[in-house]
């Protein structure tokens, strides 16, 4: 399965997202996909979500434009969603309208539980 991770920019999304879910069992089964893994560059999400991906995990604990947009394309290509977002913060009420799960999480132990 390829799972596209999205997230906000702003984040510390190698240390704290990348790097846990690289060296999780998660990535030992499916394929991840980390749109800004070893480039700032931007990338094709809107090709890759409508065209390669089978579901997006999305780290929504920080609002976000981009990942706004991307949350809504793969809604609009009929792909699973599911938001996750770091106890304490509240993430955007407008995921309700796309997400199929929404997970919060303490640490990344529990994160890379979801």
């Amino acid at each position: 399965m390829k799972i596209y991770i999205g997230h906000s920019s702003s984040m510390d999304f190698r240390g704290n997202l990348y790097e846990p879910l690289r060296n999780s069992k998660l990535s030992e089964r499916h394929n991840l996909v980390f749109p800004h893994d070893g480039s700032d560059e931007l990338f094709d999400s809107k090709s890759f979500l409508q065209d390669e991906a089978d579901l997006m995990v999305a780290e929504v604990s920080q609002p976000s434009t981009g990942l706004g947009i991307e949350l809504g394309w793969a809604d609009s290509f009929g792909l699973p969603i599911i938001c996750i977002h770091r106890d304490g913060e509240t993430p955007s009420s407008s995921i309700k309208a796309v997400e199929s799960e929404t997970v919060e999480y303490k640490d990344n132990e529990e994160m890379l539980g979801c």
